[in-house]
């Protein structure tokens, strides 16, 4: 009995909250607030598909297309990636290694390494005599090594 009269209780609560959802679900729709991302759903992009670079390519005859590709890769080969910043060679990483053992091997004579500096100083002694391993070893036949 009790059981009857909380499941109609509750119903009717249930009932009495359901109408004001009612009216906030029957509202307008919110105003679209960024204009852009119909177009991007849409595929339908806002302005002139000729601007796209790819799109001017579809356009021109294979001699054209292949002259503006060249003029493409020369512009931004020109430009490069990093080319301020020369590549380190085998025995500048070596010197490089040495120096930063060097300077942890120093702080821990003086006691004031830290047990995180001390796991590093291991890790880079294990750098260091692999990329001494690595510059010992003989090259090897390239033939050998393909797969």
């Amino acid at each position: 009995m009790k059981r009857a009269i909380f499941i109609c209780l509750l119903s009717f609560f249930a009932n009495a909250v359901s109408p004001a959802r009612g009216d906030q679900t029957n509202s307008p729709a919110p105003e679209k607030r960024d204009p852009k991302l119909e177009l991007l759903r849409t595929n339908q992009f806002a302005g002139d598909p000729s601007t796209n670079e790819v799109e001017q390519l579809r356009n021109l005859t294979p001699e054209q297309r292949r002259q503006k590709m060249e003029e493409f890769r020369a512009r931004h080969a020109a430009a490069g990636t990093n080319s301020a910043v020369p590549a380190l060679t085998q025995q500048e990483r070596i010197a490089r290694v040495k120096t930063l053992i060097e300077q942890m091997r120093r702080k821990n004579a003086a006691g004031s390494l830290t047990p995180a500096q001390q796991r590093q100083l291991t890790n880079l002694e294990a750098v260091l005599k692999r990329l001494e391993e690595q510059t010992n070893k003989a090259p090897s036949n390239s033939s050998t090594n393909s797969p």
